[in-house]
């Protein structure tokens, strides 16, 4: 999507520790995003969102796509990181402004 070809990473993942007694502790699954490459994304989201997709680094379909998946991850875990509850809002703001029918 992004012309630099960066895409933010997402983690999910649980942690466990386990004590000298045997016993553990798992901690609920917690999701992270590692905020590089955000920003060029959402540049080339407001690039198509203003003029379409005739010179811009992406699609309307990329970008739909890219919310979808923001907003899941956000959703799928009790635990989200700030960066990609941001995230998952300013896709949701972008494809909000496509217009009707894209």
């Amino acid at each position: 999507m992004a012309s630099e070809g960066i895409m933010p990473s997402v983690y999910t993942f649980t942690i466990t520790l386990r004590l000298d007694d045997g016993s553990s502790l798992t901690t609920p699954k917690m999701t992270y995003m590692d905020p590089s490459g955000s920003e060029a994304v959402l540049t080339a989201g407001e690039q198509v969102v203003r003029y379409g997709e005739k010179g811009s680094f992406t699609t309307v379909a990329c970008l739909k796509e890219q919310e979808r998946l923001a907003r899941e991850l956000s959703a799928t875990s009790p635990y989200v990181s700030a960066e990609l509850k941001r995230y998952s809002s300013q896709l949701t703001s972008l494809v909000s402004r496509l217009p009707k029918g894209a």
